[in-house]
């Protein structure tokens, strides 16, 4: 009878090392595969992909940027097309006689200690 009870005894303990075995073995090739794969830290940038005719439209553009609390924000570097100009001390800027895109053309806006900024503007003949 003891007998018996030690090979009953033996034959879990040898189930349980198996049973330990296999979720080692899924531990590892989880961590395995986390750990191979690519972060995205890297910053997507998504440019003016316009969609339908391009109607180009010669006219001016003016703004304001403010900050999240609506306050001015002086110094701010606007890029529309290949062109870049700073908000004033109100956080005005202006660009004239420009050529823009009647389906969207896009503004971004940038400045230190501020996160990036961008709109699409949908300007409009004899507007």
């Amino acid at each position: 009878m003891h007998g018996l009870i030690f090979l009953n005894n033996y034959t879990k303990s040898i189930k349980m090392k198996a049973v330990i075995k296999f979720l080692l073995c899924i531990v590892s090739l989880t961590i395995l595969v986390q750990s191979c794969r690519k972060d995205f830290d890297e910053e997507v940038v998504i440019k003016d992909p316009i969609p339908g005719p391009v109607i180009n439209v010669t006219g001016n553009v003016f703004g304001k940027v403010v900050d999240s609390g609506n306050n001015p924000v002086s110094g701010a570097e606007v890029i529309f097309n290949s062109q870049s100009v700073s908000t004033d001390e109100f956080g005005v800027f202006v660009i004239e006689e420009i050529l823009m895109n009647s389906a969207g053309t896009y503004i971004e806006v940038e400045k230190p200690g501020y996160f990036d900024g961008s709109r699409r503007i949908y300007p409009a003949h004899n507007s």
